[in-house]
């Protein structure tokens, strides 16, 4: 049964027993081989599906989930969102308009389905290059996949159906350092992905350095953060900042018009980037998704709304509604909540490798632990450094020892502390992490 279908038939028997319906459709499929040192296992998901249901009763609102694209079943979920109502500012649910569909879908991935066995081949190629030349691998761990999903969001109001397919290559070493490939859509060639192990591995220093071992302890150095490892830190410390309910509820001082960065500094918030897996043409209320410019030139623009906060501070949504887990809760009951979608760093001057060599003494940091336990408040954060490596004079010399080092920093500037979007310097390239399109970012910290 094709989602619109199914969609159909539930919100028309669903409006016998609720004032509104709103539905949040997603099915799909996914290959994987999992390499773990020597072996690859196969992996396949067939007839995932996740139906998110609110309903609104007498200006009151339900929710409830199911985990199966049967009529019946949804219809006791509505049922049971009808049971844990509670009060709402929403009197309606969207009205979906034709929102611009996002070009992150490929048939090739999904043909892949029909040839699984070119998918295992690679992941062999990529095995066999990394042992060609090492002899010394403690773990190996790495994968190779490709998945199909179909998304519908739907209400009394209109549907709208879209598409997305990935294609997923990534290769970690020893636990210490790691790479990946993500895109909509296969590559040209599977090249790349086949020697992801075996460039991890030569690329990683065989030595080990401590903070006294660098002599940078309690010192300020320069620190060049990787994109995804900066995308983790911007959506910990930047959300309570940016939301409106924040503002609402008085967590935010930000004020549009109000300076909070380096005037290179620029970000969007986006739902409309083709080249990203997280666009989707609405968010999960079916709002239109958007390119939201949250900071431009180290200027504060605007706040991010779903449709409840959006009415109570008389303002529109901006597409930012989503269905959102937070700790233990299950993503497909999670309450609808405003979130950051893709996000944007308008790049800088200077390449990735001047901003290597410039460096006498450093570190390059691409992944950090403990980012859960921010202090949200005041967009500042201690965590351990998780995989990175030292620079001295340019070069990438050791790996730094894990659980040896610990960096603390705050976003904005605090009182007699400067921000680290204060004295932020942006690479002229950037990475798509499949979330986010950032530049590599070099900033003074002290460890």
């Amino acid at each position: 049964m094709v989602l619109k279908e199914f969609a159909d038939q539930v919100i028309k028997r669903a409006l016998k027993l609720v004032d509104d319906i709103e539905l949040c459709i997603h099915t799909g499929k996914s290959i994987e081989y999992e390499i773990n040192n020597e072996k690859i296992a196969p992996s396949l998901g067939l007839g995932q599906a996740s139906v998110g249901i609110r309903v609104l009763k007498n200006n009151m609102l339900g929710a409830s989930a199911i985990t199966r694209l049967d009529v019946e079943e949804a219809m006791l979920a509505v049922s049971k969102a009808l049971t844990n109502l509670k009060p709402t500012v929403l009197t309606g649910f969207s009205a979906i308009n034709d929102c611009r569909q996002i070009r992150n879908y490929d048939k090739n991935v999904l043909n892949i389905f029909n040839n699984p066995e070119k998918l295992r081949n690679v992941a062999e190629s990529m095995q066999d290059n990394l042992y060609s030349v090492a002899k010394d691998v403690e773990s190996f761990a790495a994968g190779v996949s490709a998945s199909y999903s179909e998304r519908c969001i739907a209400t009394s109001q209109g549907a709208i159906v879209s598409q997305k397919s990935s294609f997923n290559a990534f290769a970690d070493i020893n636990s210490i350092d790691y790479d990946y490939i993500i895109s909509y859509s296969l590559p040209d060639n599977f090249s790349k992905v086949k020697c992801l192990a075996r460039n991890v591995y030569e690329h990683l220093p065989k030595k080990f350095i401590t903070p006294n071992g660098l002599n940078v302890r309690g010192k300020s150095v320069d620190v060049i953060f990787d994109p995804e490892c900066f995308s983790a830190i911007l959506r910990t410390l930047l959300s309570e900042k940016v939301y409106g309910s924040s503002k609402l509820a008085g967590l935010t001082k930000f004020r549009p018009g109000q300076k909070i960065a380096n005037e290179i500094f620029t970000l969007i918030d986006t739902g409309v980037e083709d080249e990203l897996l997280s666009s989707t043409p609405t968010d999960d209320e079916g709002t239109c998704s958007h390119e939201n410019v949250v900071i431009q030139d180290g200027i504060f623009k605007m706040f991010l709304y779903d449709k409840a906060s959006a009415l109570k501070d008389n303002a529109e949504s901006t597409g930012n509604g989503m269905r959102r887990a937070i700790l233990a809760e299950d993503s497909i009951e999670a309450p609808v909540r405003e979130t950051l979608r893709g996000l944007k760093i308008k790049p800088g001057e200077v390449r990735l490798n001047e901003m290597i060599n410039d460096t006498k003494k450093g570190v390059y940091i691409k992944s950090l632990m403990g980012l859960h336990g921010a202090n949200k408040a005041r967009a500042s954060f201690v965590a351990g450094v998780h995989c990175g490596k030292s620079i001295v004079n340019g070069n990438m010399e050791h790996v730094l020892q894990p659980g040896a080092w610990n960096i603390g920093a705050n976003l904005f500037n605090l009182k007699n502390e400067k921000g680290m979007l204060q004295t932020i310097e942006l690479s002229k390239e950037t990475l798509n992490t499949g979330s986010a399109i950032l530049p590599w970012v070099k900033v003074k910290l002290k460890f």
